[in-house]
């Protein structure tokens, strides 16, 4: 018996995403932002293409964050897959 593509998508993301939540766990506390940021682009990624969850205006809003200044990060979330885009943003101290 075979899987259907879609399953194995999604449960490519899910054991990808929780590497992914546990690494970066590890990174903030090594305040390594750069790479919680590119983890965060990652799953997002994941999220558009494996899960088929996002839309075109999520992808956009996740596009545009990647050139705003101090976002290190950004992803979509929310109730149901789709309901909003969160930014990873931290202050740096001088």
């Amino acid at each position: 018996m075979q899987c259907e593509e879609i399953v194995l998508k999604g449960a490519k993301h899910v054991v990808e995403e929780i590497a992914r939540t546990e690494l970066v766990a590890q990174l903030l506390e090594e305040k390594d932002y750069k790479e919680v940021g590119r983890l965060f682009y990652q799953s997002h990624e994941s999220l558009s293409k494996l899960m088929e969850v996002s839309c075109p205006e999520l992808d956009q809003l996740v596009h545009i964050m990647r050139s705003s200044d101090g976002v290190f990060g950004a992803r979509m979330t929310g109730g149901g897959f789709g309901g909003c885009v969160i930014a990873f943003e931290v202050e740096l101290e001088n």
